[in-house]
């Protein structure tokens, strides 16, 4: 999580360059389309055919996925950009709570009210870094946030379900590619396509290799890590991406990111500790 946390600040960097040469829509296809060939380029080496016994959950977590991906970049277009990343980094907080839920209705032993507690800490660290603000009128994309980073809770959720059953990162991640990639097409259709450049091109295909890099890390920490700790270490990626705003654009660290930043990591290292701490009482 933490390797992909780092491919996805620096993805982040590319994509705000590429946002002068093309649409969000076509970032989004682009994007996906690179992931696809790469996963399906990895799953091939791999011996791993793209075929499957589980096309129902592949479909389902494929369609949660991409409207986790459409409603969190309309969100971008309608939000602060601080505001819009908050709310989907909120997804840590949805998985967390699915997961107390789904040990309680089980009566299994779920999440500690610690852990419970780092994860609160690490997103309260994340407020503090990007100040998020809602005004007047904002309330419609503000809920498609809200409601993009509860989907992409449940996909996680649905992540592990498909390596649970022996399903591979690289075919989980291609089919979401797939669907991501008819979001972006109609989303670009709306907007219209651009056409090429050199320059263009290549930062697309830096947005692109870093962005299937970091999905198919992410898919694998959710599907075979402790998905508590990875939605606490996703956190990091605030941290990763600050820091790389204040090297390549100048951005300004002021004492309450710094404060949030210590407040991010601190908590990630309180969730992996109390984490390893509850497995070992089994």
């Amino acid at each position: 999580m933490l390797a992909a946390t780092v491919l996805f600040a620096a993805m982040a960097v590319f994509i705000k360059q590429a946002a002068s040469h093309y649409s969000v829509g076509e970032i989004v296809f682009y994007r996906s389309l690179v992931t696809a060939l790469v996963a399906g380029g990895a799953a091939r080496l791999a011996g791993q055919g793209l075929r499957s016994t589980q096309i129902g959950a592949h479909l389902a977590q494929a369609l949660v996925g991409a409207a986790a991906l459409g409603l969190y970049f309309f969100s971008v277009t309608r939000l602060p950009l601080a505001t819009a990343v908050t709310l989907n980094y909120m997804s840590s907080i949805w998985l967390t709570l699915l997961l107390v839920i789904g040990a309680a209705a089980a009566r299994g032993s779920g999440v500690g009210a610690g852990s419970l507690a780092a994860v609160l800490a690490g997103f309260a660290g994340v407020v503090l870094v990007l100040k998020p603000t809602i005004e007047s009128g904002q309330m419609p994309a503000a809920l498609c946030g809200l409601l993009s980073g509860l989907l992409a809770a449940v996909g996680y959720l649905q992540v592990a379900r498909l390596s649970s059953v022996g399903e591979p990162t690289q075919r989980v991640v291609f089919w979401f590619s797939v669907a991501a990639m008819v979001v972006g097409a109609a989303l670009a259709s709306g907007s219209g396509w651009h056409g090429h450049t050199v320059p263009g091109v290549m930062l697309l295909a830096a947005v692109g290799l870093l962005g299937a890099g970091g999905q198919l890390l992410l898919t694998r920490a959710y599907g075979t890590g402790d998905q508590v700790v990875s939605a606490s270490l996703q956190y990091v990626g605030v941290v990763h991406a600050l820091v790389l705003g204040a090297v390549v654009f100048g951005d300004e660290l002021s004492a309450s990111s710094l404060l949030g930043i210590a407040t991010i990591v601190g908590a990630a290292l309180a969730c992996v500790s109390l984490r390893a701490r509850d497995a070992r009482r089994g």
